[in-house]
């Protein structure tokens, strides 16, 4: 998790690792990430990188790095709790509801895909995709100056950090300290389009609620 290069994928990626269970893209899931710059055989969920992404997390994950023994010693403990407190069986569990969920959701993506593909988030055309119209439901920003991805990329210091975020080119140079994330997923993304890595773990009207200064203009 700490060492590996991880992306975020989506279901035009091909599924290297040859594992229908634990490989890219298990049924009913989407956003996910893989190693190898999505080349790998390993998956992981946002949830699962929240403890790469997160500071408050991420200083557990490069302790037990650094101590593997550690890691079993308090693992054993935690488990050893869980399973003692015993377990529940719920009732009612809506297994059919389930899939019928999976199904309904993959038809709309068909129907978003085939029926109405400029506002596809993955095709790179229309409203998503790496040129930062945006996925995850959110509109393309159109407010402020005029940039290309080229001038954006000049700005990728952590004294002067720029990304792309849904067509809006955000100026993170005071906000970087203060992202919920921590400074190194910024840095990541530093003079990049990060449109696909942001809509993956956050709701589309997140920057208008907790940094809408950012936000100095938009990609041409």
């Amino acid at each position: 998790m700490i060492e590996e290069d991880w992306k975020l994928v989506d279901r035009t990626m091909t599924d290297y690792s040859g594992d229908l269970i634990s490989g890219l893209k298990p049924k009913g899931m989407r956003r996910q990430y893989v190693n190898k710059a999505g080349k790998g055989d390993i998956m992981m969920l946002p949830s699962d990188m929240s403890f790469r992404q997160d500071p408050k997390f991420r200083k557990y994950c490069e302790m037990y790095v650094k101590d593997f023994d550690l890691f079993k010693a308090d693992f054993a403990i935690a488990f050893k709790f869980s399973t003692e407190l015993g377990f529940e069986k719920p009732t009612g569990y809506p297994g059919k509801l389930h899939h019928f969920k999976c199904a309904f959701h993959d038809a709309m993506r068909w129907i978003g895909r085939v029926v109405c593909p400029a506002f596809d988030d993955d095709d790179g055309e229309g409203g998503g995709g790496e040129s930062g119209g945006g996925g995850g439901g959110a509109a393309p920003f159109t407010g402020g100056d005029p940039y290309t991805m080229e001038e954006v990329a000049k700005h990728n210091t952590k004294g002067d950090v720029w990304v792309v975020i849904n067509g809006a080119v955000c100026k993170m140079n005071d906000f970087i300290n203060r992202h919920p994330g921590g400074v190194d997923i910024v840095m990541q993304n530093a003079g990049k389009d990060a449109s696909k890595e942001w809509n993956g773990i956050h709701a589309p009207d997140t920057i208008e609620k907790i940094a809408p200064e950012v936000r100095i203009g938009h990609i041409k």
